[in-house]
């Protein structure tokens, strides 16, 4: 469990620097972030109620969990490339000299605006690997305070995870 928050809290990092960085990321504006997370938002409320109960039974619970958190690793090797689609669709902004590195700017092309929100829709998808992580483990459980026991556990090792990479930082 601490992993999956682990990989979901380094791609709601990660993915906000990239798309915000200048020199080698999408150089998106924070409106242009922000709505790009409200289109999202939405879609992962309409993914968990359409999407969630039909891939657990086409799946079943465990074999779903593996393949949605192998999603993951789809996820940042897909990611550079919506640099090279920007790069390749979009005109940068001129420069002033010639040894300057490329800019773009701060308003992406439909190209980008359609690939940067295929690829949240993506990990919405793939992050459904949290909801049914919770499920194998509510499966899982003997019984109901055994249960209690295990989120306990679970939630404080998330906690004190995230407490060390903070702590680390500082």
């Amino acid at each position: 469990m601490a992993d999956n928050r682990f990989v979901g809290g380094a791609w709601a990092a990660g993915s906000l620097l990239f798309f915000f960085d200048k020199r080698n990321g999408l150089s998106m504006s924070p409106s242009a972030i922000g709505t790009a997370s409200a289109l999202n938002g939405l879609w992962t409320v309409v993914a968990q109620l359409t999407l969630l109960n039909r891939i657990r039974r086409w799946l079943g619970i465990s074999r779903a969990y593996k393949t949605l958190t192998f999603g993951w690793i789809i996820v940042w090797l897909l990611l550079p490339n919506l640099r090279t689609l920007m790069e390749m669709t979009e005109t940068p902004l001129p420069r002033d000299n010639p040894h300057e590195p490329l800019h773009y700017p701060p308003i992406r092309g439909w190209l980008t605006s359609i690939g940067v929100n295929l690829m949240l829709s993506f990990v919405t998808i793939v992050g459904l690997s949290n909801s049914l992580l919770m499920v194998l483990i509510n499966f899982s459980s003997p019984d109901r305070s055994a249960l209690g026991a295990v989120n306990g556990i679970s939630t404080a090792v998330g906690v004190s995870h995230t407490m060390d990479v903070y702590r680390k930082r500082s």
